[in-house]
């Protein structure tokens, strides 16, 4: 069977912050939290960082548990669930 190498779709953390809705310093606050996570950082001035595309949605449903009102933590406890559930599935 051959292997087929797909490659991914990099966005910097500006692009990552208007199509997700939020501001860039939010973006960086979810990486800090353990959010989300940078999947490259390009050496030199400022190491940029740059993020999967599927970063995008989780970047919007982190948002919108925001916005209802849920904190961080309990975002954090919400994702980890969401993503046991979906293991158990598979």
């Amino acid at each position: 069977m051959r292997r087929v190498r797909v490659q991914a779709t990099y966005l910097p953390l500006r692009t990552v912050a208007r199509l997700g809705g939020v501001t860039p310093s939010r973006v960086r606050r979810y990486e800090a939290e353990g959010l989300i996570v940078a999947d490259r950082v390009i050496e030199g001035a400022g190491g940029e960082r740059l993020y999967e595309v599927s970063v995008v949605r989780l970047v919007r449903r982190i948002r919108s548990y925001e916005v209802i009102g849920v904190n961080l933590p309990g975002i954090e406890v919400i994702l980890r669930l969401l993503e046991q559930q979906a293991k158990k599935r598979r």
